[in-house]
């Protein structure tokens, strides 16, 4: 990169440089690709990000940073309806515990006060 900056006008240099580009980006793609298929999702963003810092017009890696953020919103969705259902059986537990099964959670939390 440096003797591209020094001489910008050298084919060769351009070429060489280039070419070097291309392959930290494509080994920095495949380590991605497998860090999310050990479903290492910080760890493949990291090395998505560090491909945009060699060549910012990277669609692969734009499209991989997109997929695993979407990847990431469906599990925290997943996780938030989980905790949901989670609590909807706690509550009904404590209900029927109380001897109404149709406590609300509002009404539990003046129960146990």
């Amino acid at each position: 990169q440096t003797a591209v900056q020094t001489d910008p006008r050298n084919v060769e240099y351009r070429l060489a440089f280039l070419a070097a580009r291309d392959r930290v980006t494509r080994d920095l793609l495949e380590q991605a690709q497998r860090a999310a298929a050990r479903n290492e999702i910080p760890e493949a963003l990291r090395l998505y990000q560090r491909t945009l810092e060699f060549d910012s017009n990277n669609s692969r890696a734009r499209e991989g940073i997109a997929a695993l953020e979407e990847v990431s919103l469906k599990r925290e969705s997943v996780g938030a309806r989980e905790l949901e259902a989670r609590l909807r059986f706690v509550f009904f537990l404590a209900s029927d515990q109380l001897g109404s099964s149709s406590a609300s959670p509002a009404a539990m939390a003046g129960a146990t006060q």
